[in-house]
């Protein structure tokens, strides 16, 4: 048992989500006083986006193993813009999706910030340079038979 400290009601451990962070492993709000919370930070626009901003920099910080700051100092090096098409993205943002983070899917080694039609390109081609080689090429003979028809 355990009291919430919003809704001060002593509650069964199982009312609150899992956190590390907290001494018996449990969270500090039950879980109906967070969801009412996070269900609020999301209606309102300035909430919404620190809330949104939080989730993202843990989110990189799992899933790829770099600090938002790292992501920051990336951005900025690459001048604000997707490392394969250039086009620049304020704040990080081009159309309205952050910018991805690219990594090896093998080696979990991260290469840079690509936009979300970029990195899906190369999603798409599994990362194979023979076989990108070959769309180049492709492309190439494309655009010389269009060039002789012409």
């Amino acid at each position: 048992m355990k009291p919430c400290r919003n809704c001060n009601i002593v509650k069964p451990l199982e009312s609150f989500h899992k956190n590390k962070a907290c001494k018996d492993g449990r969270a500090s709000w039950c879980r109906e006083c967070q969801s009412i919370m996070l269900k609020e930070a999301r209606k309102d626009p300035l909430k919404g986006d620190k809330f949104r901003h939080y989730r993202y920099k843990g989110l990189i910080k799992k899933r790829y193993g770099i600090t938002i700051e790292q992501y920051d100092k990336m951005l900025e090096e690459q001048n604000g813009s997707c490392a394969i098409c250039k086009k620049i993205c304020k704040h990080g943002v081009l159309f309205g999706k952050r910018l991805s983070v690219d990594h090896d899917h093998n080696t979990k080694f991260v290469r840079g910030l690509l936009c979300q039609k970029c990195n899906r390109g190369l999603g798409l081609f599994n990362d194979n340079i023979e076989i990108m080689e070959e769309a180049i090429k492709y492309i190439i003979r494309a655009k010389q038979n269009e060039q002789k028809t012409k």
